[in-house]
């Protein structure tokens, strides 16, 4: 049998990835769910697109997360 990365069904997120990573797009497709609200996941923009491409608001509240880390730490 073939590694197929994450064994478990509930680490969907880890599948598509590692699916991805290995250029099988198909197979790293990922269905995001939020009760009724259905949409693609978008493991490609999300998880692999450079940082100076993601929305403005994205990189700020990660940047303020940075920021209060390290204040903290």
């Amino acid at each position: 049998m073939a590694n197929r990365g994450p064994a478990s069904a509930a680490d969907a997120l880890g599948r598509a990835v590692y699916d991805y990573l290995r250029e099988d797009a198909e197979a790293g497709a990922l269905t995001y769910r939020d009760g009724a609200g259905v949409r693609d996941g978008r493991v490609r923009d999300f998880y692999f697109s450079p940082p100076d491409e993601w929305p403005t608001g994205i990189r700020e509240a990660l940047e303020r997360l940075a920021s209060d880390e390290r204040a903290c730490g």
